[in-house]
């Protein structure tokens, strides 16, 4: 029986008659042999060489004479260890090698990591492939050999390692700043990694690479509005890891062009006009105005309204685009107009006696054009154009009221209109005058036609001889008393309520009574 862990074995046989001793002879075909004695019927044969098989013969010694028996079959060894083992690695896959072993049968490699991970393979050549391989590992490799005898016994000791490649960095991460649009990936460390390389892939065919010694990399010069494919990849000592799981790095969105910007007088809207931007999923439309006001629209089109705009004022568009990582603020060198304010502070003046109205305002900035408008009570509208905030109505129909607006002009867009003023113009002449008096007394009695917008009338009487009488009357009949033996010329003036004296009436002639004069004539 041999036991393989002392290289020893225990021959042992039946007794022999008349034997006083026996001797156990254990012979190789190479030459090599083990000898013990006894006088019992067991014998241990040591120094037994591994590898070998020996024939075995137990000789019987008597007095006289000896007997020899030749054991059945041969005394097999344990086989030897293995030894120049070599191994080569490819991704997953170990190759390990070694030299034949004497009294090998089998082999059985064994990969062990300080971790305890462990892979195997067993075969009866001189080489064996170990399977699915751990990255980023460490492995000592041992070649067991086997035979009918003995298993588990010739086993190597750390004669090789493999170091497998780095394992695919973890947890990568991308962002972006989109200030400068660049782009930054990070990850975890990769056991066995002496550098590491990112790669993005734009789907627009645009690639990028960087290489680092990091758990970061960024990237400059990326395409707006692209999405990337990323990876990273670490790279070992002789092999480099798979690719890690593919993340997306979006750049910032591209700025959209063809940005125009269009009034809309009759509202005091503006709309706002774009192309569409590569990676926008919608945008932020901002007008500052000259004097700090802010109107801004947010919309997924390619338009937008802006609304609540104050008046007479110069807005500035910037149009940024917006993505779920990003936004793009671009200034478009964009501007449009809002509608003139309103003229505030209108006040109408007449000219007594002239017919005719100064009509001022508040000057506003940025008008190119006023246009002023007298609307009389009876229908009639006269407008006055002007540059300067001040217009001149003339030709006003007597005795009329008059209701004064004015409206501002610019890039073709129109205020409202202003608050209205009213005024009334100077009375018309009066008609129809008509002086009648009888030659037996002093008065004379005048009648004339009503004007229109008076309120009172003035009855001026002057005589030949410098006699000058001047009364003032609510109606458009008056009784008179004048010094008798005068030609009187009288004239009727107009009042209104402004104090405003009307056009004096064409004048008429009497001639007073003389005294003690029988008969009078004009």
């Amino acid at each position: 029986m041999m036991d393989c862990y002392t290289r020893t074995a225990e021959v042992s046989w039946y007794p022999s008659i008349g034997a006083l001793s026996y001797e156990v002879l254990a012979m190789s075909a190479s030459g090599s042999s083990a000898v013990c004695e006894t006088n019992m019927t067991t014998c241990t044969l040591e120094g037994l060489l591994c590898g070998h098989s020996y024939s075995v013969s137990v000789k019987a010694i008597g007095d006289s004479c000896n007997s020899i028996a030749d054991m059945i079959g041969l005394l097999v060894t344990e086989p030897c260890i293995p030894d120049h083992i070599t191994a080569q690695y490819s991704l997953t896959i170990g190759q390990v090698q070694w030299d034949l072993a004497s009294g090998a049968v089998n082999y059985t490699v064994i990969g062990e990591t300080d971790q305890g991970l462990v892979v195997s393979c067993a075969t009866s050549d001189t080489y064996c492939a170990l399977y699915n391989m751990g990255c980023g590992q460490i492995y000592n490799i041992t070649v067991g050999a086997h035979n009918e005898a003995c298993s588990d016994v010739s086993v190597s000791t750390v004669a090789a390692t493999i170091m497998t490649e780095p394992c695919p960095p973890n947890n990568v991460q991308t962002s972006v700043d989109c200030r400068t649009n660049q782009g930054t990936v990070s990850w975890e460390t990769s056991f066995g990694a002496i550098g590491y390389e990112a790669q993005l892939s734009g789907r627009d065919g645009h690639s990028l690479t960087c290489l680092t010694n990091d758990t970061f990399c960024s990237v400059e010069n990326l395409h707006c509005g692209v999405i990337y494919y990323t990876t990273v990849i670490a790279i070992g000592e002789t092999l480099n890891s798979s690719m890690s799981t593919t993340v997306l790095l979006i750049s910032g969105p591209c700025t959209a062009g063809n940005v125009a910007a269009s009034l809309d007088c009759y509202n005091n809207t503006a709309e706002v006009s774009w192309s569409p931007a590569i990676g926008a999923s919608s945008y932020i439309v901002t007008a500052v105005a000259t004097d700090g006001f802010v109107a801004s629209c947010v919309t997924n089109e390619f338009h937008c309204n802006l609304t609540e705009l104050q008046c007479g004022q110069v807005y500035n568009v910037t149009l940024t685009t917006v993505s779920e990582q990003c936004q793009t603020e671009s200034y478009a060198n964009v501007s449009f107009d809002s509608r003139p304010c309103v003229p505030l502070r209108v006040e109408a003046n007449m000219l007594c006696g002239t017919k005719t109205a100064n009509l001022t305002w508040e000057e506003s900035d940025g008008v190119e054009l006023y246009l002023a408008t007298a609307t009389s009570r009876t229908g009639t509208t006269v407008h006055c154009n002007s540059t300067e905030p001040t217009c001149h109505f003339s030709g006003l129909k007597c005795g009329e009221i008059y209701e004064f607006s004015v409206t501002a002009y610019s890039n073709m867009c129109f205020s409202g209109n202003s608050s209205t003023v009213e005024t009334q113009t100077e009375p018309c002449q009066p008609t129809g005058l008509t002086v009648s008096g009888s030659c037996n007394n002093e008065t004379v009695v005048l009648n004339w036609s009503e004007a229109e917008g008076a309120i009172a009338y003035v009855v001026t009487a002057i005589g030949n001889l410098g006699y000058v009488e001047s009364l003032k009357t609510n109606d458009t009949t008056i009784d008179v008393d004048l010094p008798c033996g005068q030609i009187f010329t009288f004239t009727i003036t107009a009042l209104d309520n402004s104090g405003c004296d009307g056009t004096v009436s064409a004048p008429d002639q009497f001639k007073t009574g003389m005294f003690c004069l029988t008969s009078c004539s004009l």
